[in-house]
C-alpha cells in the first residue's frame, strides 16, 4: 500500500491506516459507465481499492461530455465503448487499481456472471429494469449495493447493505410502466450522488459491516437547495427480500 499516495485519506480518524487497508482490499463491480458510472468509478480509483469492474453497454456520444467527466472529446469522436474509455482513464489516475471492462448487455443470463468475485455493486445504471434486475441478484446473492438515481436537478440515495434490512422492492414494489428517459441531468447532481454512493459504500466496509434491519432513503435538489432523509424499514410482506421470489432474474413479469 503507497501510503504518501493516501496519506490526506489515512489522516482521518474515521479511516486511519487500518481502514485504508480495508478499501484497498475491496473489489466493486461498477454497473454502468454514464454520468454516475464515472463518478463512483473515479471516486474509488483515487480511494485504492484493489480491483473494478467497469459494465456498460454504450458508446461515448457528444451529449454525454456535459456530465460524464472521464471522457473527452477524442472519446467522443470515435464513439468509443464507455467501459473502455473509462478504464483508459481510470489506469492514468492510479496504476495500483486492476480494472477490468466489459462492453455488454446485461441481462437475467449473464448478471450472475459478473458478480463473480466482488464484494459490492455500485449501482450506476439509468434503466429502471437493470435496477430492479439488480436487486434480485444482490438479494439472492447476499451482495450490498448502494442504489442512486438522478433526474434533472434531483438526486436519491439509499445504501442496500445489510441482509437483514430492506431491498429496492421494500421501497418502489413495483416497476412503474414507463420510465422517462432524457430528462435532463444537472452536472453537480452527479458528483454529489456519486460522493455519497461510494462514501456509503466504503463507510460500511470500514466500520465492520454493521447489520441494521432499517436504511435511508435520501433525496436532495442542488437547485432548490433542499435535502430530505426517510427512514426505511424491511416491508415483511416483500415479495423479494422477505419471499425469495426472483421476478426479473428469474424472467417473470409483475
Amino acid at each position: 500500500m503507497d501510503s504518501n499516495r493516501y496519506d490526506r485519506q489515512i489522516a482521518l480518524p474515521n479511516i486511519k491506516e487500518e481502514g485504508q487497508k480495508t478499501i484497498s482490499s475491496l473489489r466493486i463491480l461498477v454497473f454502468g459507465c454514464g454520468a454516475l458510472g464515472c463518478s463512483c468509478a473515479e471516486f474509488l480509483t483515487r480511494a485504492g481499492v484493489q480491483f473494478l469492474r467497469l459494465v456498460d453497454r454504450d458508446v461515448v456520444e457528444w451529449s454525454n461530455l456535459q456530465r460524464q467527466h472521464l471522457f473527452d472529446e477524442s472519446d467522443a469522436q470515435v464513439h468509443k465503448p464507455k467501459a473502455k474509455a473509462a478504464e483508459q482513464r481510470l489506469r492514468q489516475i492510479n496504476h495500483h487499481v486492476e480494472i477490468e471492462s466489459l462492453v455488454l448487455d446485461v441481462n437475467a443470463q449473464n448478471i450472475e456472471s459478473l458478480i463473480d468475485g466482488v464484494d459490492a455493486i455500485i449501482d450506476a445504471t439509468d434503466r429502471l429494469e437493470e435496477r430492479y434486475l439488480l436487486n434480485d441478484v444482490c438479494v439472492k446473492h447476499g451482495i450490498p449495493w448502494v442504489y442512486a438515481a438522478i433526474r434533472r436537478t434531483s438526486a436519491v440515495w439509499m445504501p442496500l447493505t445489510s441482509p437483514n434490512g430492506p431491498c429496492l422492492r421494500c421501497v418502489f414494489p413495483e416497476k412503474p410502466e414507463k420510465e422517462t428517459l432524457n430528462a435532463g441531468v444537472w452536472g453537480p447532481a452527479v458528483s454529489t450522488t456519486g460522493g455519497m454512493e461510494v462514501s456509503q459504500l466504503l463507510r460500511y466496509f470500514i466500520e465492520g459491516k454493521p447489520d441494521s434491519s432499517t436504511s435511508v432513503l435520501t433525496e436532495m435538489n442542488l437547485w432548490n437547495n433542499t435535502f430530505v432523509q426517510i427512514p426505511v424499514e424491511k416491508n415483511p410482506k416483500c415479495p423479494c427480500c422477505v419471499g425469495k421470489e426472483f421476478a426479473f432474474l428469474n424472467k417473470k413479469s409483475f
